[in-house]
């Protein structure tokens, strides 16, 4: 069966005549056949979604068995959707959960998908969201301690009664390690995975992912950028299936939007928009 890698970067600045900044080019590389193929394609993102649909959405607190601790998570779902949807774990940034990662739980569900925000300081009597105190509790986490929780986020949302079984992951930040950890977990593997401004907490990681997996990188981020030729050539000579896309003139936490320091919304929008139809892709539903 012919395995597919795709490799697309968005161009900010002119590209040739008649091609002004804010339009984008997209190359598809075909392996397996000995094939290159390219397709341009230009136009305008549209904007991100609107406020949270309250006659679209429902949301609820769940509580769910931690390793050491029950833990609490948001979840969103669609409102009057029949049959089961596709699940998608939501993993945060270093302080936690916020209204950010429950708006972005409320996008999915949206798009006819069941989105989970586990927080996994709830278990933990500490500072409010956002603080100091959850990120330093996040902090001594051992990746190995942090993937495991999620594991188990995984399977309580595999349990609910509307959801699909197919589960994939976003991680933003922090949680991009994350994601790519489960993508490579053989005994429950996720059915894709999605980084955000994130590398793989190490190349060989790389060769063991069993889902397709989305990267998101910031051109102005110093810590990616030199990694990524390397995780393309890992990805392509191991036969994995992939899309990556460069944000020009973006920086880290671009997409986010509870930092307007580093917030670019048409970065932001279009990368939200590859990030819903490769999950609608991997995940059917």
């Amino acid at each position: 069966m012919m395995q597919h890698f795709l490799s697309r970067r968005h161009f900010g600045a002119k590209l040739d005549d008649g091609v002004q900044a804010g339009f984008h080019r997209r190359g598809v590389l075909w392996a397996g056949a000995g094939l290159f193929a390219t397709i341009g394609t230009i136009g305008v993102p549209r904007g991100l979604a609107a406020e949270p649909d309250n006659a679209r959405v429902t949301t609820e607190t769940i509580t769910y068995p931690g390793r050491k601790t029950p833990l609490k998570a948001y979840v969103a779902r669609p409102r009057g959707v029949t049959g089961k949807r596709p699940g998608v774990i939501i993993i945060h940034e270093i302080r936690g959960i916020n209204a950010h990662f429950r708006d972005l739980a409320h996008r999915l569900a949206q798009e006819g998908m069941i989105a989970m925000v586990p927080d996994l300081a709830s278990g933990q009597a500490i500072g409010p969201e956002g603080s100091d105190e959850v990120r330093d509790f996040l902090q001594k986490m051992t990746p190995a301690d942090v993937a495991a929780e999620y594991q188990l986020a995984v399977d309580a949302l595999k349990n609910q009664p509307d959801c699909s079984g197919a589960i994939g992951i976003i991680g933003f930040f922090w949680g991009g390690p994350i994601a790519a950890q489960l993508a490579a977990a053989p005994s429950k593997p996720v059915r894709a995975a999605v980084l955000y401004y994130s590398l793989p907490a190490n190349l060989d990681l790389v060769t063991q992912f069993g889902a397709p997996v989305l990267f998101h990188y910031a051109e102005q981020d110093q810590h990616t950028q030199p990694q990524i030729e390397p995780i393309e050539k890992k990805l392509i000579g191991h036969s994995k299936v992939y899309e990556q896309y460069i944000y020009e003139g973006a920086k880290p936490n671009f997409a986010n939007e509870s930092l307007p320091k580093w917030y670019n919304k048409t970065e932001a929008t279009l990368a939200w928009e590859r990030t819903v139809a490769f999950l609608k892709r991997q995940l059917g539903g």
